[in-house]
């Protein structure tokens, strides 16, 4: 087994953007990927927060509770990488092997990133977090975004803060970690919505249930971001302070599209899998979760690339 150094990786959102969420899919997502992957704790209280969290998910079929406070979770990525090499006599081969990738993953509530953090004092031990880290993801709601509007609030004083923070580690006049810009919450209609209108939804290849995907993510951005005032600045903010080659775009679900209990193969027009019970007023996952683009931000992160 080729065993990897550790990654640290920080989720960057704001609050409701889905950060806690994606973190308690994780381990789903492994489990259910193409290629045999694991993602175990390696510590008591990591395996518990990963065991708890996806339990909570897909059992329970319930939302985890707003993030309260600072909380990191130390777990291993197992998975299998593929290396393209030439045997003897010049023969293109692809070896698969074994990789274990360590992973310390952040998360912290939504409000450490907003213009009151600093109030709160929380924006120092953020920014030192950040600044440690080997990659981001970030959380682009863009159904908060619609209501709110409050994302390039959450995302623009924190970069130019830890550009200050970083500067002697900035690789030409850019921030070194990797970015994984998340658009969230791809199981929402509206989103669903969006890109069929702009022609952007497509079938997942080898996709088992079928389930649609987005073929330019970046546009499905620029027309969500369309309908708030600063949404269509937060992806340009990000490209002033990371190189193009270190960001990397995503449209994910942490709770996958609505399948009937017992059925393989998604419906066209079955889309979300969440409601608000009239009754209490809370979200409840309708059906299985079964995350989209969940593992593929942190293992692109992680540099396993060709996975």
């Amino acid at each position: 087994m080729d065993v990897r150094s550790r990654c640290e990786i920080t989720l960057w959102g704001a609050p409701g953007s889905g950060k806690t969420t994606f973190l308690n899919a994780l381990s789903i997502a492994a489990a259910q990927g193409e290629q045999s992957s694991q993602l175990i704790g390696l510590n008591d209280a990591s395996a518990k927060a990963v065991t708890d969290g996806a339990h909570r998910i897909a059992v329970e079929r319930l939302f985890p509770a707003a993030t309260a406070a600072a909380t990191e979770v130390d777990v291993a990525l197992v998975a299998t990488e593929t290396e393209r090499r030439r045997s003897w006599d010049g023969r293109r081969l692809n070896v698969d092997r074994e990789v274990r990738i360590p992973l310390r993953i952040f998360d912290r509530p939504g409000g450490d990133f907003g213009r009151g953090a600093a109030a709160r004092g929380v924006r120092g031990a953020l920014l030192d977090q950040l600044a440690a880290s080997d990659g981001i993801v970030y959380f682009f709601d863009a159904i908060r975004e619609a209501a709110i509007g409050d994302a390039f609030e959450h995302l623009h004083g924190v970069l130019a803060q830890l550009s200050v923070r970083t500067g002697g580690a900035r690789m030409q006049g850019r921030l070194p970690q990797r970015m994984a810009f998340c658009i969230s919450k791809l199981d929402d209609e509206r989103l669903v919505r969006a890109a069929v209108e702009q022609g952007l939804l497509t079938r997942a290849p080898h996709d088992p249930h079928g389930f649609p995907m987005v073929r330019v993510p970046e546009l499905l951005y620029q027309s969500l971001s369309a309908a708030s005032d600063c949404g269509g600045l937060v992806l340009p903010a990000l490209g002033e302070y990371f190189a193009p080659v270190q960001i990397q775009i995503f449209a994910t679900s942490s709770i996958g599209f609505y399948l009937d209990d017992g059925s393989q193969d998604w419906k066209a027009g079955e889309l979300s899998n969440h409601w608000v019970d009239p009754d209490s007023g809370t979200a409840v996952i309708r059906g299985r979760v079964v995350p989209v683009n969940v593992l593929e931000p942190i293992m692109w992160l992680a540099g396993l690339e060709n996975e």
